[in-house]
């Protein structure tokens, strides 16, 4: 279901059950403490990412984190993963394509009570109050959460090495599965990114990209 919303230049892979494929020495060392959940959780990532290069006709090399916990990927790609209970994902794209991609998915229930106050602006929540009025059967403040999640994934690292917060976006939802979303001070001058999201099996899923010059 993820391809519902990535680039069609990008590779994307998606799993409701548990994979197994082999690890690198390395990725072994990053599950030494790691619980039954969080070792399928990446291990099903790591299969994920295995089939999204298949479609590139290449190998997965080793694939670490950086800093903030972010995915080191090989030279001349990009990509993003994400995994909650009962579903992970995996996308990746060339760089001569995709500038940044970031994916996010969530259960499609209503944020716990205080959460939409620590990750929105007061504007974002008008925004919301709108949409719920319009269409309540959706969790508007939940699909928010997930596209700065996917925002989160995305962003490039500021030039003054500071790490984003949820409020330096501000994200405009649209009801036709669309969302732009507008990047503030974090010393880039003004980015505005686009996304998409969909909601299925009870998940939303969520995808911001920027493409490069050359699509």
């Amino acid at each position: 279901m993820i391809s519902l919303v990535t680039p069609s230049c990008a590779a994307a892979v998606d799993s409701f059950v548990s994979r197994m494929t082999s690890l690198y020495r390395e990725e072994e060392l990053m599950l030494a403490n790691a619980c039954r959940r969080r070792r399928c959780e990446f291990i099903t990532a790591r299969w994920c990412i295995d089939r999204a290069f298949d479609n590139f006709g290449m190998s997965r090399s080793v694939l670490t984190y950086g800093e903030k916990g972010r995915p080191i990927w090989p030279t001349g790609f990009v990509g993003s993963i994400t995994h909650c209970r009962g579903y992970v994902a995996a996308v990746i794209a060339s760089s001569i394509s995709v500038q940044l991609i970031g994916i996010d998915a969530e259960p499609a229930v209503s944020l716990p009570p205080g959460v939409l106050s620590l990750i929105s602006s007061e504007v974002e929540r008008q925004r919301l109050e709108k949409l719920f009025k319009n269409m309540p059967e959706i969790a508007w403040d939940r699909l928010l959460f997930c596209a700065k999640e996917a925002l989160y994934k995305a962003w490039p690292v500021a030039v003054d090495g500071r790490a984003p917060s949820f409020l330096n976006a501000s994200v405009i939802l649209a009801v036709d599965n669309g969302f732009s979303a507008e990047i503030l001070d974090m010393n880039y001058g003004p980015m505005v990114l686009h996304g998409r999201w969909a909601l299925y099996r009870n998940y939303f899923i969520v995808c911001v990209f920027n493409l490069t010059e050359a699509q």
